[in-house]
Formats: structure tokens, C-alpha cells, sequence
């Protein structure tokens, strides 16, 4: 294996565990504070459901007015400024 290979084997490693490992933090200074959080997988199985749902959401916003001109969209997703980017191709400032 090259050096760019291992880069980004080791660059996926470190993405795809961050989320267990701040789990396992977590868990730790509970415990440590006498408290036992069983529910830490639910906590990180949801937590995974939600953000798929928010890219999702994110990425049906930003298909609805690519065709506008427009090449990103700031959240929060409020109808004024939706029906502003898709009439006029404009996204105006969040209030």
C-alpha cells in the first residue's frame, strides 16, 4: 500500500469512530459520577437515525432550487425564505 492509501484508511478510522468513542466518554463520566446510563446505544442509534434525516431534508432542499442558481443553502429552512429562492433565486438572510 502507498502512503495516500494509508491516509485514507487512517483518515476513515478516525471519522468512523469518533461517534463510538464520545459514546464511550460518555458513558465513562457517567459512571464515574455514580450514575449508570444503559441507554447509550439508544442515544447513538438515534442520534444516527436524526442526522440521516437532516441530510436528507438538506439535500431534497438543495435539489429543489439547484436548477435556480442556487449552490448552497443556509439552515433554518423557513417558508418565506424557501418560496424566496425558489421565485426569485435569491436566499435571503435568516431573521
Amino acid at each position: 500500500m502507498d502512503f495516500l492509501t494509508i491516509l485514507q484508511v487512517l483518515d476513515s478510522t478516525v471519522r468512523l469512530a469518533t461517534p463510538l468513542l464520545l459514546a464511550c466518554l460518555a458513558g465513562l463520566f457517567s459512571e464515574r459520577a455514580g450514575i449508570f446510563d444503559i441507554g447509550l446505544e439508544g442515544k447513538m442509534l438515534a442520534a444516527a437515525f436524526f442526522s440521516g434525516a437532516l441530510a436528507a431534508v438538506t439535500n431534497a432542499v438543495l435539489d429543489a432550487v439547484w436548477d435556480r442558481g442556487i449552490r448552497q443553502v443556509d439552515m433554518p429552512f423557513t417558508p418565506n425564505r424557501m418560496w424566496s429562492m425558489i421565485n426569485d433565486g435569491t436566499e435571503i438572510a435568516a431573521e
